[in-house]
């Protein structure tokens, strides 16, 4: 017999308190998170789980991928796997401290390696590692937090020298650059990220480095006062962009991964 106590618990015919339907969905979710974490860990698994609501910014699928850097999967062929974050920065992507110290820092290999970057469109381990950049019998495996190219600094140009402002990317400073396009900045009100034309062979997009963001947004326009859509101009040396928002379409259901 289902009874309610002088208390707001519910009990059951067993004499013990219910679960709410709610509770019991939370608590399914939690331990289904919990064994694919104890999964990971018998498996020696590298990055990465994802379950739907549990990890923010995730993608919504279950992916598990079993790897050891330079592994030969034939004589001639040895693999790596790295990601780079939202900050631009590279990392060995099973590395466990993800910060400024473990990240690569050597020029020389951070432009070889990102001129070397492409879509790894269909190609071996493409559903967890979208980029790949080769080298010789070396395939270097990429997974982003959102982009594989981010830029990170801001080049002024000098107008009496006719040189044009630019955006520094891969860690290189003024050795990887691509003209400054004011016009065709986007920003996603959602998410705040701000986003700039790349070289196709990068997607053709890349994101700009959160700090660099601070400074270029207070330069944004929004139509109307409405901040819950992108914003309609941008004003940059004393001129005045209607900005064209055409990667708009292309980053607006951008999902992220950490």
């Amino acid at each position: 017999m289902c009874t309610l106590n002088s208390t707001t618990k519910e009990y059951g015919i067993s004499g013990l308190p219910t679960i709410s339907l709610l509770e019991r969905k939370r608590s399914l979710v939690i331990s289904v998170f919990q064994f694919c974490k104890v999964l990971q860990t018998m498996l020696g698994l590298r990055k990465v789980i994802s379950i739907p609501g549990v990890q923010k910014h995730l993608a919504p699928s279950f992916r598990c991928l079993n790897y050891q850097q330079g592994q030969s999967p034939d004589p001639k062929t040895r693999e790596y796997f790295y990601y780079i974050d939202h900050q631009g920065q590279l990392f060995l992507d099973d590395a466990k401290m993800k910060n400024f110290t473990s990240c690569f820092k050597e020029k020389d290999f951070l432009v070889f390696f990102f001129k070397r970057i492409k879509e790894n469109s269909g190609g071996k381990y493409a559903d967890e590692f979208p980029y790949i950049s080769p080298c010789g019998r070396e395939k270097n495996y990429i997974r982003c937090d959102d982009t594989p190219i981010v830029f990170t600094h801001f080049i002024e140009g000098l107008a009496s020298e006719g040189k044009l402002d630019r955006l520094s990317y891969g860690g290189a400073g003024e050795r990887m650059t691509m003209t400054f396009e004011p016009e065709n900045v986007c920003m996603l009100p959602e998410s705040g990220r701000m986003y700039h034309p790349a070289p196709e062979q990068y997607g053709g997009i890349g994101l700009i480095k959160s700090s660099l963001v601070i400074e270029l947004s207070k330069n944004f326009e929004f139509e109307s006062g409405d901040e819950t859509r992108p914003p309609s101009h941008f004003n940059w040396r004393g001129t005045r962009y209607t900005l064209t928002n055409i990667l708009y379409d292309k980053v607006k259901f951008r999902r992220f991964i950490q």
